[in-house]
């Protein structure tokens, strides 16, 4: 698979993971990683209401990120040389293992409520060696073309 093929893939994962973030569903996403079952009703500055929608802020917040970060992959993915892309993928292998270290804590520390946070863990992982595969791959087929 080519890089530029590897880095869109990776901008559409993360778009649509985005988009699935601030969609309607936000809410039962929240209550799915334990941030508050169920959404609380009534007063908003009550004490737990405050707790849910800080919580979700910050998911929308992750959303809007990760739709920017699927941005600058399809920049990435159309302007850059091979060099830069293989670069630019060395670069994703770190932010993926670094977010998907966080995401592990998270849910072990906090969510460890159910499958939505081991979601998350899977996906980002699949991202990172997605990105690695790609990386490696490049090493391997360049070693080929400079020993022949």
């Amino acid at each position: 698979m080519s890089k530029t093929i590897v880095i869109h893939v990776v901008g559409c994962v993360l778009l649509l993971g985005g988009l699935v973030l601030v969609g309607p569903a936000i809410a039962d996403v929240a209550v799915s990683l334990g941030i508050g079952d169920p959404k609380p009703e009534g007063d908003a500055s009550a004490p737990a209401a405050l707790a849910f929608w800080a919580q979700l802020s910050f998911i929308r917040m992750f959303a809007a990120a990760a739709i920017g970060f699927s941005a600058i992959c399809f920049w990435a993915g159309s302007q850059l040389t091979s060099t830069q892309k293989t670069s630019f993928l060395i670069l994703l292998v770190g932010v993926f293992t670094v977010i998907g270290a966080m995401v592990v804590v998270q849910q072990v520390a906090i969510w460890n409520r159910g499958a939505a946070g081991w979601s998350l863990v899977a996906v980002l992982s699949a991202l990172l060696l997605t990105c690695l595969g790609a990386v490696v791959y490049e090493g391997i087929t360049s070693r080929r073309l400079e020993s022949a």
